[in-house]
Protein backbone atom coordinates (compact mmCIF):
# COMPACT_ATOMS: atom_id res chain seq x y z
CA UNK A 1 0.00 0.00 0.00
CA UNK A 2 3.12 2.26 1.10
CA UNK A 3 4.34 1.26 -2.12
CA UNK A 4 1.40 2.61 -4.64
CA UNK A 5 1.28 5.97 -2.55
CA UNK A 6 5.08 6.75 -3.12
CA UNK A 7 4.90 5.81 -6.87
CA UNK A 8 2.22 8.49 -7.46
CA UNK A 9 3.88 11.19 -6.01
CA UNK A 10 6.85 10.25 -8.23
CA UNK A 11 4.58 10.58 -10.98
CA UNK A 12 3.17 13.58 -9.88
CA UNK A 13 6.23 15.52 -9.36
CA UNK A 14 7.88 14.59 -12.44
CA UNK A 15 4.77 15.64 -14.54
CA UNK A 16 4.82 19.35 -12.79
CA UNK A 17 8.83 19.01 -14.16
CA UNK A 18 8.01 18.25 -17.02
CA UNK A 19 5.09 21.14 -18.07
CA UNK A 20 7.26 23.46 -15.85
CA UNK A 21 10.37 23.14 -17.99
CA UNK A 22 12.26 26.35 -19.49
CA UNK A 23 11.14 25.28 -23.18
CA UNK A 24 8.01 26.75 -22.96
CA UNK A 25 8.09 30.48 -21.92
CA UNK A 26 5.35 32.70 -21.22
CA UNK A 27 4.24 34.54 -24.04
CA UNK A 28 3.84 38.68 -23.86
CA UNK A 29 1.32 40.71 -26.85
CA UNK A 30 1.82 44.20 -27.72
CA UNK A 31 -1.43 46.06 -27.53
CA UNK A 32 -1.36 49.46 -30.19
CA UNK A 33 -3.38 52.15 -29.42
CA UNK A 34 -3.91 54.57 -31.66
CA UNK A 35 -6.76 58.20 -31.42
CA UNK A 36 -8.17 59.34 -35.03
CA UNK A 37 -7.51 62.17 -35.60
CA UNK A 38 -4.54 62.68 -33.20
CA UNK A 39 -5.96 65.75 -31.48
CA UNK A 40 -9.45 63.98 -30.88
CA UNK A 41 -8.88 62.63 -27.77
CA UNK A 42 -6.40 60.29 -25.48
CA UNK A 43 -6.90 56.68 -24.80
CA UNK A 44 -6.10 55.03 -20.85
CA UNK A 45 -3.59 52.94 -20.37
CA UNK A 46 -0.89 53.89 -23.38
CA UNK A 47 0.19 51.27 -25.86
CA UNK A 48 2.49 48.47 -24.42
CA UNK A 49 3.11 45.12 -23.86
CA UNK A 50 0.79 42.38 -22.02
CA UNK A 51 0.98 38.94 -20.82
CA UNK A 52 -0.81 36.09 -22.81
CA UNK A 53 -5.00 36.02 -21.75
CA UNK A 54 -4.21 39.27 -19.71
CA UNK A 55 -7.44 41.21 -19.49
CA UNK A 56 -7.04 45.26 -20.23
CA UNK A 57 -9.54 48.15 -20.11
CA UNK A 58 -9.55 51.27 -22.42
CA UNK A 59 -10.73 54.43 -21.90
CA UNK A 60 -11.35 56.79 -24.61
CA UNK A 61 -11.14 60.58 -23.39
CA UNK A 62 -12.38 62.97 -25.77
CA UNK A 63 -10.54 66.68 -26.09
CA UNK A 64 -12.61 69.41 -25.59
CA UNK A 65 -15.15 70.17 -28.52
CA UNK A 66 -14.24 66.46 -29.27
CA UNK A 67 -16.99 63.11 -28.95
CA UNK A 68 -16.21 59.47 -28.89
CA UNK A 69 -17.53 57.87 -31.40
CA UNK A 70 -16.34 54.94 -31.71
CA UNK A 71 -13.65 51.93 -31.54
CA UNK A 72 -11.88 50.28 -34.60
CA UNK A 73 -9.52 47.51 -35.23
CA UNK A 74 -8.21 44.83 -32.63
CA UNK A 75 -12.14 45.81 -30.92
CA UNK A 76 -15.11 47.33 -32.20
CA UNK A 77 -18.11 49.20 -29.91
CA UNK A 78 -19.23 52.59 -29.33
CA UNK A 79 -18.78 52.55 -25.52
CA UNK A 80 -15.97 54.97 -24.80
CA UNK A 81 -14.67 51.91 -22.26
CA UNK A 82 -14.02 48.37 -23.10
CA UNK A 83 -12.02 45.39 -21.78
CA UNK A 84 -10.11 43.65 -24.62
CA UNK A 85 -8.10 40.25 -23.55
CA UNK A 86 -5.05 39.75 -24.71
CA UNK A 87 -4.18 36.43 -26.99
CA UNK A 88 -2.38 38.41 -29.64
CA UNK A 89 -0.61 41.13 -30.63
CA UNK A 90 -3.70 43.97 -30.83
CA UNK A 91 -3.67 47.78 -32.52
CA UNK A 92 -6.88 48.96 -31.64
CA UNK A 93 -7.60 52.40 -32.62
CA UNK A 94 -10.32 55.19 -30.48
CA UNK A 95 -12.30 57.57 -33.49
CA UNK A 96 -13.23 60.63 -31.96
CA UNK A 97 -15.41 63.79 -33.82
CA UNK A 98 -15.89 67.13 -33.61
CA UNK A 99 -19.09 68.10 -31.59
CA UNK A 100 -22.07 69.64 -33.11
CA UNK A 101 -24.72 69.62 -30.51
CA UNK A 102 -27.46 71.94 -32.34
CA UNK A 103 -26.65 69.86 -35.20
CA UNK A 104 -26.60 72.44 -37.90
CA UNK A 105 -23.69 70.70 -39.32
CA UNK A 106 -20.78 73.41 -38.11
CA UNK A 107 -18.87 71.87 -35.40
CA UNK A 108 -18.72 73.75 -31.64
CA UNK A 109 -15.08 74.96 -31.90
CA UNK A 110 -16.33 77.21 -35.09
CA UNK A 111 -20.15 77.55 -34.57
CA UNK A 112 -20.79 81.36 -33.10
CA UNK A 113 -24.48 80.03 -32.93
CA UNK A 114 -24.37 77.39 -30.74
CA UNK A 115 -28.28 77.05 -30.50
CA UNK A 116 -29.57 76.82 -33.82
CA UNK A 117 -33.59 76.02 -34.13
CA UNK A 118 -33.61 72.69 -35.44
CA UNK A 119 -33.77 72.28 -39.63
CA UNK A 120 -32.61 76.23 -40.07
CA UNK A 121 -29.90 76.69 -42.53
CA UNK A 122 -26.64 77.88 -41.42
CA UNK A 123 -24.53 80.04 -42.95
CA UNK A 124 -20.49 78.64 -42.46
CA UNK A 125 -20.23 80.36 -38.83
CA UNK A 126 -23.22 77.94 -37.62
CA UNK A 127 -25.78 81.09 -37.35
CA UNK A 128 -29.16 81.08 -39.31
CA UNK A 129 -31.86 83.46 -40.37
CA UNK A 130 -33.32 83.59 -37.12
CA UNK A 131 -30.06 84.26 -34.94
CA UNK A 132 -28.33 86.74 -36.89
CA UNK A 133 -29.18 90.41 -37.32
CA UNK A 134 -26.82 91.47 -40.04
CA UNK A 135 -27.85 95.22 -39.90
CA UNK A 136 -28.08 95.66 -36.52
CA UNK A 137 -31.71 96.84 -36.15
CA UNK A 138 -32.54 94.58 -34.05
CA UNK A 139 -34.83 92.41 -35.92
CA UNK A 140 -33.16 89.25 -36.56
CA UNK A 141 -32.39 88.61 -40.62
CA UNK A 142 -35.27 85.78 -40.82
CA UNK A 143 -37.76 88.58 -39.25
CA UNK A 144 -36.30 91.70 -40.90
CA UNK A 145 -38.23 92.53 -44.82
CA UNK A 146 -35.73 95.40 -44.82
CA UNK A 147 -31.98 94.02 -43.98
CA UNK A 148 -29.86 96.68 -45.31
CA UNK A 149 -31.62 99.30 -42.57
CA UNK A 150 -28.42 102.62 -41.97
CA UNK A 151 -27.12 103.04 -39.51
CA UNK A 152 -28.91 104.39 -36.65
CA UNK A 153 -32.42 104.54 -37.95
CA UNK A 154 -35.61 103.20 -35.83
CA UNK A 155 -37.72 100.81 -37.64
CA UNK A 156 -40.93 99.37 -37.45
CA UNK A 157 -41.47 95.17 -36.16
CA UNK A 158 -40.32 94.65 -39.35
CA UNK A 159 -37.27 95.66 -39.61
CA UNK A 160 -37.72 98.56 -41.48
CA UNK A 161 -36.89 102.42 -41.36
CA UNK A 162 -38.74 105.18 -42.86
CA UNK A 163 -36.01 105.30 -45.50
CA UNK A 164 -36.87 101.80 -46.74
CA UNK A 165 -40.77 102.42 -46.84
CA UNK A 166 -43.13 103.86 -49.10
CA UNK A 167 -46.47 103.66 -47.15
CA UNK A 168 -48.03 105.24 -49.64
CA UNK A 169 -46.19 103.61 -52.97
CA UNK A 170 -45.86 107.00 -54.67
CA UNK A 171 -41.91 106.48 -55.37
CA UNK A 172 -40.93 108.46 -52.46
CA UNK A 173 -39.76 107.14 -49.05
CA UNK A 174 -41.17 107.87 -45.92
CA UNK A 175 -38.34 109.60 -44.45
CA UNK A 176 -38.45 112.40 -47.38
CA UNK A 177 -42.57 112.39 -48.65
CA UNK A 178 -44.17 115.31 -47.20
CA UNK A 179 -47.59 113.85 -48.11
CA UNK A 180 -47.49 110.40 -46.66
CA UNK A 181 -50.91 109.38 -47.61
CA UNK A 182 -51.29 110.08 -51.46
CA UNK A 183 -54.11 108.65 -53.04
CA UNK A 184 -53.30 105.66 -55.16
CA UNK A 185 -52.53 106.22 -58.58
CA UNK A 186 -51.82 110.16 -58.37
CA UNK A 187 -48.73 111.75 -59.78
CA UNK A 188 -46.65 113.42 -57.37
CA UNK A 189 -43.90 116.46 -57.23
CA UNK A 190 -40.97 116.07 -56.10
CA UNK A 191 -42.08 116.46 -52.36
CA UNK A 192 -44.33 113.38 -53.23
CA UNK A 193 -46.83 115.15 -52.72
CA UNK A 194 -50.18 114.76 -55.64
CA UNK A 195 -52.26 117.95 -57.02
CA UNK A 196 -55.39 116.32 -54.14
CA UNK A 197 -52.74 117.00 -51.08
CA UNK A 198 -51.36 120.63 -52.28
CA UNK A 199 -52.55 124.19 -52.23
CA UNK A 200 -50.03 126.10 -53.86
CA UNK A 201 -51.41 129.49 -53.39
CA UNK A 202 -52.52 128.77 -49.99
CA UNK A 203 -56.57 129.92 -50.78
CA UNK A 204 -58.17 126.22 -49.24
CA UNK A 205 -58.44 124.95 -52.21
CA UNK A 206 -56.35 121.85 -53.17
CA UNK A 207 -54.62 122.02 -56.36
CA UNK A 208 -56.18 119.50 -57.99
CA UNK A 209 -60.02 121.28 -57.54
CA UNK A 210 -58.62 124.36 -57.56
CA UNK A 211 -59.54 126.80 -61.23
CA UNK A 212 -57.69 129.32 -60.41
CA UNK A 213 -54.38 127.48 -59.00
CA UNK A 214 -52.55 131.70 -58.04
CA UNK A 215 -54.74 133.52 -56.01
CA UNK A 216 -52.87 136.49 -54.66
CA UNK A 217 -52.11 136.20 -50.88
CA UNK A 218 -55.22 136.98 -48.45
CA UNK A 219 -57.87 137.66 -51.19
CA UNK A 220 -60.94 135.71 -50.58
CA UNK A 221 -61.69 132.73 -52.95
CA UNK A 222 -65.16 131.28 -54.03
CA UNK A 223 -66.09 127.93 -54.51
CA UNK A 224 -64.14 127.16 -57.13
CA UNK A 225 -60.66 128.40 -55.56
CA UNK A 226 -60.82 132.16 -56.93
CA UNK A 227 -60.72 135.60 -56.11
CA UNK A 228 -62.78 138.04 -57.98
CA UNK A 229 -59.34 139.55 -59.34
CA UNK A 230 -58.70 136.36 -61.11
CA UNK A 231 -62.47 136.19 -62.00
CA UNK A 232 -64.11 137.97 -65.19
CA UNK A 233 -67.64 137.07 -65.01
CA UNK A 234 -69.00 138.73 -67.75
CA UNK A 235 -66.22 137.94 -69.97
CA UNK A 236 -65.78 141.74 -70.67
CA UNK A 237 -62.03 141.44 -70.28
CA UNK A 238 -61.90 143.50 -66.78
CA UNK A 239 -61.63 141.28 -63.91
CA UNK A 240 -64.45 141.20 -61.59
CA UNK A 241 -62.98 143.04 -58.60
CA UNK A 242 -61.99 146.01 -61.22
CA UNK A 243 -65.26 146.12 -63.23
CA UNK A 244 -67.91 148.65 -62.17
CA UNK A 245 -70.41 146.90 -64.79
CA UNK A 246 -70.75 143.12 -63.83
CA UNK A 247 -73.10 142.12 -65.81
CA UNK A 248 -72.06 143.54 -69.57
CA UNK A 249 -74.40 142.83 -72.27
CA UNK A 250 -72.10 140.25 -74.63
CA UNK A 251 -70.06 141.65 -77.55
CA UNK A 252 -70.52 145.41 -76.08
CA UNK A 253 -67.67 147.71 -76.44
CA UNK A 254 -66.89 148.94 -72.58
CA UNK A 255 -64.41 151.11 -71.04
CA UNK A 256 -61.40 151.01 -68.57
CA UNK A 257 -64.04 150.54 -66.04
CA UNK A 258 -65.30 147.68 -67.48
CA UNK A 259 -69.01 149.97 -68.61
CA UNK A 260 -70.60 149.88 -71.72
CA UNK A 261 -72.84 152.66 -72.82
CA UNK A 262 -76.28 151.04 -71.94
CA UNK A 263 -74.33 150.64 -68.16
CA UNK A 264 -72.90 153.87 -67.83
CA UNK A 265 -74.40 154.91 -64.29
CA UNK A 266 -73.59 158.11 -62.15
CA UNK A 267 -73.77 158.86 -58.50
CA UNK A 268 -77.60 160.61 -57.87
CA UNK A 269 -77.90 164.39 -57.44
CA UNK A 270 -78.26 165.78 -53.75
CA UNK A 271 -81.70 165.52 -52.24
CA UNK A 272 -83.80 168.51 -50.98
CA UNK A 273 -83.43 169.59 -47.14
CA UNK A 274 -86.59 169.76 -46.07
CA UNK A 275 -87.64 171.15 -41.78
CA UNK A 276 -85.59 170.00 -38.98
CA UNK A 277 -87.41 169.61 -35.55
CA UNK A 278 -86.09 169.08 -32.28
CA UNK A 279 -86.89 166.59 -29.32
CA UNK A 280 -85.02 165.21 -26.21
CA UNK A 281 -81.79 164.58 -27.69
CA UNK A 282 -83.07 163.93 -31.05
CA UNK A 283 -84.37 165.38 -34.26
CA UNK A 284 -86.18 164.62 -36.89
CA UNK A 285 -85.30 165.78 -40.56
CA UNK A 286 -87.54 166.31 -43.59
CA UNK A 287 -86.00 165.99 -47.14
CA UNK A 288 -87.20 165.50 -50.56
CA UNK A 289 -85.40 163.10 -53.05
CA UNK A 290 -83.61 164.48 -56.23
CA UNK A 291 -85.12 164.35 -59.58
CA UNK A 292 -81.78 162.24 -60.65
CA UNK A 293 -80.92 159.02 -59.56
CA UNK A 294 -77.97 158.74 -61.91
CA UNK A 295 -79.12 155.78 -63.54
CA UNK A 296 -79.41 153.77 -60.33
CA UNK A 297 -81.92 153.29 -57.84
CA UNK A 298 -80.98 154.98 -54.77
CA UNK A 299 -80.53 152.94 -51.50
CA UNK A 300 -80.32 154.88 -48.79
CA UNK A 301 -80.02 158.93 -47.68
CA UNK A 302 -77.92 159.96 -44.82
CA UNK A 303 -78.39 162.96 -42.51
CA UNK A 304 -75.70 164.35 -40.58
CA UNK A 305 -75.41 167.01 -37.77
CA UNK A 306 -73.07 169.32 -37.17
CA UNK A 307 -71.28 169.45 -34.56
CA UNK A 308 -70.85 166.09 -34.02
CA UNK A 309 -70.96 164.09 -37.16
CA UNK A 310 -74.07 162.44 -35.43
CA UNK A 311 -75.88 160.52 -38.14
CA UNK A 312 -78.85 158.83 -38.89
CA UNK A 313 -80.14 156.40 -42.08
CA UNK A 314 -83.09 155.81 -43.85
CA UNK A 315 -83.35 153.04 -46.02
CA UNK A 316 -85.42 153.81 -49.21
CA UNK A 317 -85.51 154.99 -52.65
CA UNK A 318 -88.10 158.08 -51.96
CA UNK A 319 -88.45 161.45 -49.81
CA UNK A 320 -89.15 160.62 -46.08
CA UNK A 321 -87.99 161.48 -42.65
CA UNK A 322 -85.15 160.57 -40.63
CA UNK A 323 -84.50 160.27 -37.21
CA UNK A 324 -81.40 161.05 -35.46
CA UNK A 325 -80.62 160.37 -31.80
CA UNK A 326 -77.91 160.91 -29.56
CA UNK A 327 -77.93 164.71 -29.82
CA UNK A 328 -76.93 166.53 -26.70
CA UNK A 329 -79.82 168.95 -25.25
CA UNK A 330 -79.63 172.41 -25.02
CA UNK A 331 -76.95 172.13 -27.98
CA UNK A 332 -77.48 173.92 -31.61
CA UNK A 333 -77.20 171.62 -34.64
CA UNK A 334 -77.76 171.83 -38.22
CA UNK A 335 -78.47 168.82 -41.00
CA UNK A 336 -77.05 167.83 -44.12
CA UNK A 337 -78.85 165.00 -46.25
CA UNK A 338 -76.94 162.48 -48.88
CA UNK A 339 -78.38 160.00 -51.24
CA UNK A 340 -76.01 156.45 -51.91
CA UNK A 341 -76.84 154.30 -54.52
CA UNK A 342 -74.74 151.38 -56.03
CA UNK A 343 -72.89 153.81 -58.06
CA UNK A 344 -71.88 155.79 -55.00
CA UNK A 345 -73.02 158.65 -52.15
CA UNK A 346 -74.28 162.32 -53.83
CA UNK A 347 -72.63 165.50 -52.73
CA UNK A 348 -74.25 166.94 -49.17
CA UNK A 349 -77.80 168.85 -49.70
CA UNK A 350 -77.90 172.51 -48.25
CA UNK A 351 -77.75 173.03 -44.32
CA UNK A 352 -81.12 172.74 -42.81
CA UNK A 353 -82.38 175.62 -40.38
CA UNK A 354 -80.79 175.05 -36.75
CA UNK A 355 -82.69 173.31 -34.18
CA UNK A 356 -82.22 173.17 -30.40
CA UNK A 357 -83.10 169.73 -28.80
CA UNK A 358 -84.19 170.15 -25.11
CA UNK A 359 -86.16 168.16 -22.33
CA UNK A 360 -89.89 168.34 -22.43
CA UNK A 361 -91.27 169.62 -19.29
CA UNK A 362 -95.25 169.44 -19.47
CA UNK A 363 -97.88 171.45 -17.85
CA UNK A 364 -100.01 169.95 -15.43
CA UNK A 365 -102.98 170.61 -14.20
CA UNK A 366 -105.67 169.32 -11.13
CA UNK A 367 -109.40 168.59 -12.87
CA UNK A 368 -112.39 167.65 -10.91
CA UNK A 369 -115.81 166.43 -12.54
CA UNK A 370 -118.85 166.16 -10.96
CA UNK A 371 -120.14 162.65 -11.23
CA UNK A 372 -123.99 162.38 -11.48
CA UNK A 373 -126.32 158.87 -11.83
CA UNK A 374 -128.33 157.92 -14.17
CA UNK A 375 -131.67 159.72 -12.68
CA UNK A 376 -129.59 162.77 -12.91
CA UNK A 377 -128.52 162.66 -9.26
CA UNK A 378 -125.04 164.31 -7.87
CA UNK A 379 -122.81 161.14 -6.53
CA UNK A 380 -119.41 162.86 -6.30
CA UNK A 381 -116.58 164.93 -7.52
CA UNK A 382 -114.03 162.79 -9.41
CA UNK A 383 -110.58 164.85 -9.81
CA UNK A 384 -107.37 163.90 -11.25
CA UNK A 385 -104.00 165.38 -12.68
CA UNK A 386 -103.04 165.54 -16.46
CA UNK A 387 -100.45 167.63 -18.32
CA UNK A 388 -100.61 169.17 -21.58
Amino acid sequence: MKNKKAFFAFIMVLFIFITCSKDDPISVFTLSITASPSNGGTISPASEGYDSGEKVTLTAIPATNFEFKNWTGGVTGTDNSVTVTMDANISVTAVFEKKDEDNDGVTNDVDTCPNTPDGETVDTSGCSASQVDADGDGVTDKADTCPDTPNGEAVDSNGCSDSQKDDDGDGYMNNEDECPDTPNGEAVDGGGCSTSQTDSDGDGYMNNEDECPDTPNGEAVDGGGCSTSQIDSDSDGVMDDKDQCPYTPNGETIDVNGCSGTQLTYVPDAPTIGIASAGNEMATITYTAPSNDGGSTITEYTTTSSPGNISGTLVQAGSGTITVTGLTNDTAYTFTVTATNAIGTSTASSVSNSITPTLYVPDWYYNCYEVYDSWGYYLYDDCYWEYY
